[in-house]
């Protein structure tokens, strides 16, 4: 993930924000699924 930052930040400011939004909607969605993990689904 480090090299992907990298990377990003070197194609220019366009590419950073877009990378961010897709970071952070990664983050979400792993935080989400950790969430998740901890539902009990009882009937």
């Amino acid at each position: 993930m480090k090299k992907k930052m990298d990377d990003y930040k070197l194609d220019g400011k366009e590419n950073w924000e877009k990378f961010k939004t897709e970071f952070n909607h990664d983050m979400d969605e792993l935080g989400q699924a950790f969430k998740d993990l901890t539902v009990k689904n009882v009937k």
